[in-house]
């Protein structure tokens, strides 16, 4: 019998009774697997943790709980049961249905890991069944969740709780996240260009290097938030508070900062030509190094020694 022919064989009841399930990889001539390992075997794949027929954000939470202390031999034999249709030829599924697969209500509250990946694994298995339309996230709690690099343009998520989120280099272009609680998330490279986070909570988030042009933050609170090199540009940051926040360098060109509150921000070597500035506070703002050609409008406490307005109304070096 040929290799292939061989593969096309393997069952998960067969491989269960050939395969001693342990945390780590293990080797087809030791006999020994992890759920992800063997599920690759099932499937004819070489022998590895991360066949291209799983899709990575879910493969990343088995290989997470196959190696967790306190996972079992049976839990691993149960993963790998659900994995057939939970984790296998998964590829494809939408990094969306991922997320809302590992949600739940906020008002519900969360099981186990283990419960959890066995319940995201069923819930994806029944999308799989009859992929309907994309889910509303809308009120999801997917606090702690890792989707760094997932593919979430034009996501709903409004009023969703992200806390400690790791969503590095997440596309999220277009996503409607109002009222949504990203604080503590982190954000770094993450692409929001055009997306809605009216009166979202940032605090303390970590967005360096993220993309928010043209990002609508109106009422946002995003204090304490670091946003070194960050692109703003073309920002809606009306009534937003940004005290303590770290804008060291950051895009601000042509953002709407009125009303906003900058206190103690840190705006050194920032980027604000043609952005409005009525009536924003900055006190004890560092604008160190800031360009503000070409802002307008009168902050409410003032701009910083050097700047006057022209005739035009706009701020240029005194």
């Amino acid at each position: 019998m040929t290799p292939a022919a061989a593969a096309k064989k393997r069952t998960i009841t067969g491989a269960l009774k050939q395969f001693n399930l342990i945390a780590g990889a293990g080797s087809e001539s030791s006999k020994e697997a992890c759920a992800m390992t063997l599920l690759a075997w099932v499937a004819g794949r070489e022998w590895t943790d991360s066949p291209p027929c799983a899709h990575r954000l879910i493969r990343n939470r088995v290989i997470n709980m196959n190696d967790a202390s306190g996972t079992t031999k049976a839990m691993r034999a149960t993963i790998v049961k659900a994995g057939a249709t939970g984790i296998l030829d998964t590829w494809w599924v939408p990094d969306l249905v991922v997320a809302w697969a590992f949600s739940h209500p906020k008002d519900e509250k969360p099981g186990t890991r283990y419960a959890e990946l066995l319940r995201a694994l069923g819930r994806i298995a029944a999308w799989k069944g009859d992929k309907g339309l994309p889910p509303d996230l809308s009120d999801a709690d997917l606090s702690d969740a890792v989707l760094s690099g997932a593919d979430l343009r034009r996501a709903v998520l409004s009023d969703a709780v992200l806390r400690r989120a790791d969503l590095r280099r997440a596309v999220l272009s277009g996503a409607v996240l109002r009222r949504a609680v990203l604080s503590d998330a982190v954000l770094s490279g993450a692409v929001l260009s055009g997306a809605v986070l009216s009166g979202a909570v940032l605090s303390d988030a970590v967005l360096r290097r993220a993309v928010l042009s043209d990002a609508d933050l109106s009422g946002a609170d995003l204090s304490g938030a670091v946003l070194s090199d960050a692109d703003l540009s073309g920002a809606d940051l009306r009534r937003a508070v940004l005290s303590d926040a770290v804008l060291r360098r950051a895009d601000l060109r042509r953002a709407d900062l009125r009303r906003a509150v900058l206190r103690r921000a840190v705006l050194s070597d920032a980027v604000l030509r043609l952005a409005v500035l009525s009536g924003a506070v900055l006190s004890g703002a560092d604008l160190s190094g800031a360009d503000l050609r070409g802002a307008r409008g009168t902050p409410y406490s003032g701009m910083p020694d050097g700047w006057k307005l022209n005739d035009a109304g706009a701020w240029v070096k005194s």
